[in-house]
């Protein structure tokens, strides 16, 4: 057997002996989460602060039509209050403690 079949063959093997899992725990959370990023307060307010809006939008358009995948999508807004560092450490927090699948924001270089 070529080293590349191999591979191949093994890759595939792990995938499917790893599918059961996957879509247990995809299945397990009743909702997605997404978080917004964008500053409400702060000198980038005046920008940002109509995207969180607009996200909220966004999602309302989605459960209308029936959520993704049937699962209703939920939206955690919060506010780096145009702080860059702030950004930083409310990212990782949508991301570890709140388990958001997708994280919108941070639109600025600096941020």
């Amino acid at each position: 057997m070529k080293r590349r079949t191999f591979i191949k063959s093994t890759a595939a093997a792990a995938g499917v002996l790893a599918m059961p899992s996957i879509i247990r725990h995809a299945s397990a959370a009743e909702s997605i989460k997404i978080g917004c990023l964008f500053s409400s307060s702060g000198t980038m307010a005046n920008i940002e602060g109509r995207l969180n809006e607009v996200c909220k939008m966004a999602v309302q358009e989605i459960n209308e039509k029936g959520g993704v995948l049937g699962k209703k999508v939920d939206v955690v807004v919060t506010d780096p209050a145009s702080d860059w560092p702030l950004y930083a450490q409310l990212g990782r927090q949508l991301m570890l403690q709140e388990n958001v699948a997708s994280l919108f924001g941070c639109w600025t270089s600096v941020s």
